[in-house]
């Protein structure tokens, strides 16, 4: 991946409706970070940095996994994040948009799609 590309990860549920999904940004080969879908406000994404972390190799394997309103992500076998949705204690969610996550990652997932942006906006640099 190249500096500020963007991988997205939408989960779909049986009808191919997405229903939750994470955005990977890559600024650097150690500096990436993370915003939930279907979860934070669209418009003003809260880029988040991963709560452990990342291996300093710079190539580097991801493994997502989805159970329920949890998400977990290990990154060369080292588990850099393992968050549980929620728009209550403790929140995660930004707005009441959406309040009713029983619709979104509470969704079974029966597919996934991969996306990839080729740049994010510099003004999102922090």
């Amino acid at each position: 991946m190249g500096s500020r590309d963007v991988i997205l990860v939408m989960f779909r549920n049986k009808e191919r409706r997405e229903v939750g999904g994470i955005s990977i940004m890559f600024y650097s080969d150690n500096f990436v970070q993370y915003a939930l879908l279907y979860c934070q406000d669209l418009i003003n994404v809260r880029e988040l940095n991963f709560p452990s972390y990342l291996p300093i190799e710079r190539d580097k394997h991801w493994v997502i996994e989805k159970d329920g309103y949890r998400i977990k992500m290990h990154c060369n076998g080292l588990l850099v994040l393992d968050q549980t949705v929620s728009y209550f204690s403790p929140r995660t969610c930004d707005e009441s948009t959406w309040y009713d996550q029983s619709e979104y990652w509470g969704q079974k997932v029966s597919s996934i799609k991969f996306s990839k942006k080729k740049k994010v906006p510099t003004a999102t640099l922090r």
